[in-house]
């Protein structure tokens, strides 16, 4: 019989690919349950704790936002498509190379949301993005686009390129012991960039 929260989460399923897993899931599954015990209700909440504690906050959208998601998609997608024009914006690309495989990323921010403000409440947003990425393993490439809200201000499509590259990254370099948090499945990704320049949760 399990008598801890590990043993119970230690017997869920894993469905991620065995190569990427950098953390146990149950590990991940305790800290964002006890991110909701202290108080995050929805992801509008937990934006709010992170602006209270003077942190940043980059939000992953996904398709169960149908009405924010189709927003944010075909207003980025339009821009992208047509170079920004008249839009102002930022463009942060970087190429890794390794063990067969070259992956591309590109992550274009805008600032000019004034209209994504009026229809819907996120607290502290200040800017959306679109990060592709193309990865080839020999003969095989496959592309990939994804789209986040953001309390980063202005030219900040680095910072936001490196918050989702490294979402799956739990570093220890905070007195809390823990410098991030990841849910998985269908969920958003939170990570929150503090003073000490460092993501961790707030």
């Amino acid at each position: 019989m399990a008598t801890s929260i590990w043993e119970h989460f230690s017997i869920l399923p894993d469905p991620r690919v065995e190569r990427t897993k950098l953390h146990k899931l149950e590990d991940i599954l305790t800290i964002a349950i006890c991110a909701v015990i202290c108080g995050g209700e929805t992801w509008v909440d937990i934006a709010q704790k992170v602006l209270d504690k003077k942190g940043q906050y980059v939000l992953a959208v996904k398709g169960n936002q149908e009405t924010l998601y189709e927003d944010i998609r075909l207003f980025l997608d339009d821009a992208i498509e047509n170079g920004f024009r008249g839009i102002e914006h930022d463009l942060y690309e970087q190429t890794d190379k390794g063990h067969g495989r070259i992956e591309t990323r590109r992550c274009w921010t805008t600032w000019q949301i004034e209209w994504l403000g009026q229809r819907h409440d996120w607290p502290g947003l200040r800017s959306i993005a679109a990060v592709d990425c193309r990865r080839q393993i020999g003969d095989e490439v496959s592309t990939e686009r994804r789209y986040f809200i953001s309390s980063l201000p202005g030219r900040t499509a680095q910072r936001i390129a490196v918050a989702v590259r490294n979402h799956w990254r739990l570093c220890c370099n905070t007195p809390y012991g823990c410098g991030g948090i990841c849910t998985t499945g269908r969920g958003c990704t939170t990570l929150c960039w503090t003073k000490r320049r460092r993501w961790r949760w707030a």
